[in-house]
């Protein structure tokens, strides 16, 4: 499954265990903004199956989501071109963030084009130029926000 604005689905077994004599995987999903948690699960279901698995009840979280051509996105995104002249499109990443938590929120930065991601690693860390250059962004995206 894949969409254009997020792209393919990604899966992450995130957890093998033994129990009661039973393998247990637990299994991370995140799909495209257009595809039904359920169907996805029926779909996995129907692979595994002939092999002898069975799905357990899966707990669905929503796509975090915006359209690229909505204020939001582009509030953000004038504040970023602004900033750095990058006229490239938004990525779409599939990584879990806060702004699950909220309605009508984006995770937006902090990684800029050609640096290395360094999030979630030993020896995380963000250049203090790109710190000072995000406060930047950041407040202008701030103000174009509170225009809308």
């Amino acid at each position: 499954m894949t969409s254009p604005d997020s792209g393919p689905l990604s899966m992450n077994v995130g957890l093998l265990r033994v129990e009661d004599g039973l393998i247990r995987l637990s299994v991370d999903i995140r799909h495209p903004e257009t595809a039904a948690a359920d169907h996805i699960a029926e779909t996995v279901r129907r692979a595994v199956e002939p092999y002898g698995f069975t799905l357990a009840p899966i707990h669905p979280e929503k796509s975090v989501y915006q359209d690229k051509n909505g204020p939001v996105m582009q509030s953000l995104l004038a504040a970023y071109r602004q900033e750095t002249g990058d006229l490239s499109a938004p990525l779409a990443i599939g990584g879990g963030t806060y702004a699950k938590a909220m309605e009508n929120i984006i995770a937006f930065g902090p990684v800029f084009p050609g640096e290395e991601s360094r999030e979630h690693q030993a020896d995380e860390y963000i250049a203090l130029d790109n710190i000072e250059r995000l406060r930047r962004i950041y407040a202008q995206a701030f103000q174009n926000l509170l225009a809308l």
